[in-house]
């Protein structure tokens, strides 16, 4: 097992960058927010290609953040914070993964092949997603996100290039439930779901 050589902050700039397709509108608060939330950004992201992943033939509009009622997150945090003022359509939580070299046969039988990548999760954390992809339903994403990639120089690569989002893998929460390891061995949202092999496409 060998972790990234990059830390989860250099995947991040760029990623949000191609996301938000030219636009402006995002919202990165930092780690005490981030531990009542769950999310890393909330943005109105234009890329076509996410869109397109999860089966969306149009991006959705996206919803304000402050229609709705947040004590939950607010009881975690200690005080009321003002949301963003601009309609967000995604919500991620970037991961840093580890890359995994030879074969894993309960991976295998789900169609994992050979050298892959994986990213654990928090359960803390997966619990205030899985609350909040809840409670947005299909009105705004909420994803977790990872790189298929694990070299510097790829990212570095890439970010030139302009394709980091097509390099990455996403899951939703939804399909993490009592499971704390995601595991893929290229980008989409295509993977194996583990601590008891699921297979998810």
């Amino acid at each position: 097992m060998k972790p990234a050589e990059f830390e989860e902050k250099d995947y991040e700039g760029p990623l949000y960058r191609e996301l938000l397709f030219g636009n402006h509108r995002i919202s990165t608060p930092g780690q005490v927010f981030e531990n009542a939330f769950g999310v890393d950004a909330m943005m109105e992201a234009d890329h076509p290609w996410i869109w397109e992943l999860f089966g969306l033939s149009n991006i959705p509009q996206g919803i304000l953040l402050k229609d709705y009622r947040w004590g939950w997150v607010w009881r975690r945090y200690g005080e009321n914070r003002t949301l963003p003022t601009f309609q967000v359509n995604l919500l991620i939580q970037a991961k840093r993964p580890d890359h995994l070299c030879g074969k894993n046969s309960s991976l295998l039988r789900n169609g994992i092949k050979g050298s892959y990548w994986r990213f654990g999760i928090r359960a803390h954390q997966q619990v205030l997603l899985e609350q909040l992809e809840r409670r947005l339903r299909h009105r705004a994403l909420v994803v977790y996100a990872a790189p298929a990639f694990h070299e510097l120089n790829s990212l570095y690569d890439h970010t030139a290039n302009q394709t980091i989002v097509e390099n990455s893998s996403f899951v939703r929460p939804s399909h993490m439930v009592d499971h704390h390891h995601w595991n893929y061995e290229r980008a989409g949202s295509t993977g194996v779901a583990t601590s008891e092999p699921e297979a998810i496409d």
